[in-house]
């Protein structure tokens, strides 16, 4: 769970050591996991360009600066706006989407309501998602399914 403010990461460092050491690194999973989506997406709206995807694909600072550099020269400033503003937005998107299989394993861990699911609706979601173990290809497709359409399925079949 990431820190809500970094007075609540400070008090918890100093409080609960443990428990923040863990939080920590989900908070950096979930980063990476961000960045990776964020970079996919980046390639496909600037990677037509070979000035951005080189700057989008650069894998060490010294690299990126370089890209940066010839981005702006060539490109002008404006070109390094319009992708901080896309990066903004997809950020922004990122922070608010929360797939419906792990909003159902969070509810089943908190044993709370939350955004119109019950226990017994993340059960029967997260049961679905654990029966599509053994084919890979079909869990990503459930996992996919929007949260307000993954409840109107389960509800449909088994409410």
């Amino acid at each position: 769970m990431p820190f809500k403010s970094e007075k609540q990461r400070k008090w918890m460092h100093a409080n609960e050591p443990e428990m923040a050491k863990k939080w920590e690194k989900e908070d950096e999973s979930v980063n990476e996991a961000n960045a990776s989506v964020i970079r996919k997406k980046l390639l496909k709206k600037f990677g037509e360009d070979p000035l951005y995807r080189e700057f989008i694909l650069a894998k060490t600072p010294k690299e990126q600066k370089k890209a940066l550099k010839t981005l702006k020269s060539i490109r002008g400033g404006n070109a390094v706006r319009l992708m901080q503003k896309y990066v903004k937005k997809l950020q922004d998107e990122s922070v608010n989407e929360i797939s419906g299989v792990d909003l159902a394993k969070k509810v089943l861990k908190n044993k709370s309501y939350e955004k119109g699911i019950d226990l017994q609706t993340a059960n029967l979601i997260v049961t679905i998602d654990k029966a599509y173990d053994k084919n890979p290809a079909l869990q990503k497709k459930f996992r996919a399914i929007p949260l307000a359409k993954m409840k109107q399925l389960v509800m449909k079949y088994y409410g």
